[in-house]
């Protein structure tokens, strides 16, 4: 958040994004997870990919979820949402929010959002209803400088 504020307020005129909602895409491959693990090749993969619209969920050897792949991405296996720093967002200048589309009803989550921005609904409220839609960790970490998999609240620190 710290960072945000500062580019922001060094480019004024510039309008600014954050990532909102989704998985949070963290690197790309030049491999196929879903063709190497059908035994196909990247060229001929039969888009198996689409058997999993939400990636595929990879865990730790404790059998946690950590990561989700999809195809060539490796994707965040918490749901990254920012509906309780909507306002200090908006007063840190950020002008835009991206709510990358996940497997669930996009015009759901965005009426969530809209709803928080218009202060028609609390961000607990819209977390709660966020889970209905899609029923995946929340996470806020990287607003904070902690683990991005983390969601950080009022209450504080709590894993997701």
């Amino acid at each position: 958040m710290t960072s945000i504020r500062t580019i922001a307020a060094a480019l004024p005129d510039v309008t600014f994004e954050v990532f909102g909602f989704g998985r949070a895409p963290l690197a790309i491959s030049a491999r196929c997870y879903h063709a190497l693990l059908h035994d196909l090749t990247k060229d001929s993969c039969r888009f198996v990919c689409e058997q999993n619209p939400d990636g595929l969920a990879v865990s730790t050897l404790d059998d946690e979820p950590f990561l989700a792949m999809n195809g060539v991405q490796t994707l965040s296996y918490a749901c990254t949402s920012v509906l309780a720093e909507i306002d200090d967002l908006a007063a840190a200048g950020v002008g835009a929010l991206r709510l990358s589309p996940q497997h669930c009803d996009m015009v759901a989550v965005t009426r969530v959002y809209r709803d928080v921005i218009d202060h028609k609904m609390t961000a607990s409220e819209g977390a709660a209803e966020l889970g209905r839609i899609y029923p995946v960790p929340l996470a806020n970490g990287f607003l904070y400088a902690r683990p991005g998999a983390n969601l950080v609240s009022d209450t504080g620190l709590h894993r997701a």
